[in-house]
């Protein structure tokens, strides 16, 4: 028995020195040959992931399985999730949207069905006249130069003035041939009215009568100037604006895959198998998304049959306020404009995408400005899809034709600043493999693919859509938000 013992201590020295020995040469890797050398390679009685560095995490038990490793690497996943990556080779060009915002990586997490955000805008500079206003006169011989100067004009947008702002009236001239100019000294907000004070006041004379405010036409375009205090005035005029909430509903995209388990026994003339059908049911489902992310209308419902609760998500278009108005006839000024317009009042990127119907994109390649640009030739391939790329003086445009803008929209498209789109996630993608055999319910090979998610479009000033109006029209269309 003594001489048993004296062996096992003897061994484990010899071993101990051994690892020692090797430790000095192999310093790294010391704590896992121990490791190997008193309980073999993986299993035995002790399982633990060594690592040089601190902080590695433990798995215990039964060893490394998915399920302890994805429980032991939530804050530094190892397992790689390639199904957003495996959906974006599935025709692109059918999808253009999703492939965009999966490719940019554009997706927050939602807490809820129901989801969007806060938004504040910036105070307006520019307003419009609503009614006309009749010319302000002073008889001739009783002229002075602060006699009649004063006027009410109506205005459209009235929260955005303050007392003791000034402005000028957008092409119509004033003393001095500068544009008239008006001081605001109080400001009626039950009746959009303005009471304004002339700074530059005409001097025509009609008949016995000196004009010194001329007529304001309606939709005449004021531009707010700076404000004008007194060397006195110890506090200006305190102006702010409140956040607005928006909000859209994650909508529950789902569709499944499955296959008879004869017909997968089955020997077949052609290679049609569940990776095709799973396949074709992929591209549909992203197609389906698509539409929605495009045409969607959001709406609460209860189903005329079930009685359960359905959500479906505004898409983009009825999201973006926006709104060019191209005319029938496309000339160079309306194509001109359309750029201008598209990049004006925004404060988003001066790169943007635009997506069009056949028919619009056929339209503008009758204006010579646009076809002379697209002969360039600038092809761009961006999130896995070319794009035609136009340099404007206002910015720079990636075009494509988008397949669902078809029938009543093919004349119809959208420019977007893909850095304000997100894809709100409340149910990530995902597939799911249903035990319909097992259980009894029916003898088949079956798959469920769903999402639950939805568009919200934020700075809605960086998105503009384009809309046609049957008529020509002058100065390049109908531009108007």
């Amino acid at each position: 028995m003594k001489k048993k013992s004296r062996l096992i201590i003897g061994a484990s020295m010899l071993i101990f020195t051994l690892a020692l020995i090797l430790g000095f040469i192999y310093q790294n890797e010391l704590p896992t040959m121990l490791a190997t050398i008193l309980y073999g390679d993986g299993g035995g009685l002790l399982n633990i992931a060594i690592a040089g560095g601190a902080g590695a995490a433990i798995v215990s038990g039964d060893g490394a399985t998915h399920q302890t490793v994805e429980a032991a690497s939530t804050l530094d996943p190892i397992h790689e999730d390639d199904l957003d990556r495996l959906i974006q080779q599935i025709k692109p060009t059918s999808a253009v949207i999703d492939q965009i915002l999966r490719g940019m990586g554009q997706t927050r997490k939602s807490s809820g069905i129901k989801t969007g955000g806060w938004e504040i805008g910036t105070r307006e500079i520019m307003d419009k006249v609503t009614t006309a206003t009749t010319a302000v006169k002073v008889a001739t011989s009783s002229n002075s130069s602060m006699a009649a100067r004063t006027v009410d004009i109506v205005v459209d947008n009235i929260q955005m003035w303050t007392k003791n702002n000034t402005f000028f009236c957008h092409g119509i001239a004033g003393g001095n041939a500068y544009a008239l100019t008006f001081f605001v000294y109080d400001i009626n907000y039950a009746t959009n009215k303005l009471s304004c004070f002339v700074l530059n006041p005409t001097a025509e004379v009609v008949s016995t009568d000196t004009v010194k405010i001329p007529v304001i036409a309606a939709d005449t375009v004021l531009q707010r100037l700076g404000t004008a205090m007194n060397e006195l005035d110890a506090q200006g005029m305190a102006f702010s604006m409140i956040p607005s909430s928006r909000t859209n509903y994650n909508q529950i995209f789902m569709t499944q895959v499955q296959e008879g388990v004869i017909e997968s026994l089955q020997t077949k003339k052609v290679d049609v198998d569940f990776s095709l059908y799973k396949a074709q049911q992929l591209w549909d489902f992203r197609r389906e998304m698509e539409s929605a992310f495009l045409f969607g209308v959001k709406s609460q419902f209860t189903h005329p049959s079930t009685q359960k609760t359905m959500y479906t998500c505004d898409g983009i278009w009825n999201q973006v306020t926006k709104n060019y108005q191209m005319p029938a006839t496309i000339t160079d000024n309306h194509y001109i404009e359309m750029t201008e317009f598209i990049f004006a009042d925004q404060n988003g990127s001066d790169t943007k995408i635009m997506l069009a119907g056949s028919t619009l994109i056929a339209d503008m390649l009758k204006s010579l400005k646009y076809s002379k640009q697209l002969e360039s030739q600038r092809v761009e391939m961006k999130y896995g899809i070319k794009f035609n790329v136009i340099e404007t003086n206002f910015g720079e445009l990636y075009i494509r034709k988008h397949e669902l803008f078809k029938g009543d929209m093919s004349d119809h498209g959208i420019v977007i600043d893909p850095s304000f789109i997100v894809k709100e996630q409340f149910e990530k993608l995902q597939t799911k493999k249903l035990d319909l055999d097992d259980s009894g319910q029916s003898r088949v090979k079956a798959e469920r693919i769903h999402e639950t998610t939805c568009p919200f479009v934020a700075n809605l000033p960086t998105h503009c859509k384009i809309s046609r109006v049957a008529d020509p029209v002058a100065a390049g269309g109908d531009a108007g938000a």
